[in-house]
């Protein structure tokens, strides 16, 4: 029943429990589809901004290219997540 346009944002619960973090996300990083008198222009709205939970990005570090692999379940694995030096 919630709208993301961050996946991270849908499923942080999973790289707070595997990494021992507490990322959180607010009402305000997803948008409730069944809210009364929601309109297509604050679905558009919502999609077109940045979201709060954005502060966590670190986009400058993504990179690609990488070859698909098995996931050694380290946290360098997660080059979106801004951490603290």
């Amino acid at each position: 029943g919630r709208l993301y346009h961050c996946p991270i944002v849908a499923y942080i619960h999973y790289f707070n429990r595997q990494f021992k973090t507490n990322l959180r996300p607010c009402a305000a990083d997803s948008l409730d589809i069944y809210e009364k008198d929601l309109t297509p222009q604050e679905v558009f709205n919502y999609c077109a901004r940045p979201i709060p939970f954005c502060r966590y990005c670190f986009a400058r570090g993504t990179t690609h290219g990488h070859p698909w692999q098995v996931t050694k379940k380290d946290i360098s694995e997660w080059t979106m997540i801004r951490r603290k030096n």
